[in-house]
């Protein structure tokens, strides 16, 4: 298992994204043919974190394919397994996956989204903060 530092390490920005993805996991001799189930947590330009219900080994290489609503049908991507943590209840295992090959215009797509959310954040920080400034305080009557 793959220990946290405490220091983030990515490259890229992740945004949450709750929604399903397919993967199958790729070896030298396909055992399994068929695609499996997978909660994705986050995304980003360089990876994905999912949920999945089955121990894989570090370093696996998966295929994924995940359904983005910027796209008419889905999106095949090769991921590989960077970090592994599992949980107390054991009813499902998180994986870090990193990117091995993705085109272009989906790495562009999500790179653009997570800019825009990132700016609306931005902005709802400053006005949040801007109010912050401007805050009445109550006065008892007598």
């Amino acid at each position: 298992m793959a220990k946290s530092t405490g220091q983030e390490r990515r490259k890229h920005s992740r945004f949450t994204a709750y929604h399903l993805a397919k993967y199958k996991l790729l070896a030298t001799e396909p055992k399994e043919t068929c695609f499996c189930l997978a909660a994705v947590k986050d995304i980003g330009a360089g990876g994905i974190r999912m949920r999945i219900d089955k121990l894989l080994p570090m370093s696996s290489l998966l295929e994924l394919k995940i359904n983005f609503p910027a796209f008419n049908s889905p999106v095949f991507v090769l991921a590989k397994v960077v970090w592994i943590k599992s949980f107390k209840t054991g009813k499902y295992i998180e994986y870090g996956l990193q990117f091995t090959e993705i085109e272009e215009a989906v790495s562009s797509i999500i790179a653009k989204r997570l800019f825009s959310v990132e700016e609306k954040l931005k902005k709802r920080n400053l006005i949040y903060k801007f109010a912050g400034l401007f805050k009445l305080k109550k006065t008892s009557k007598r």
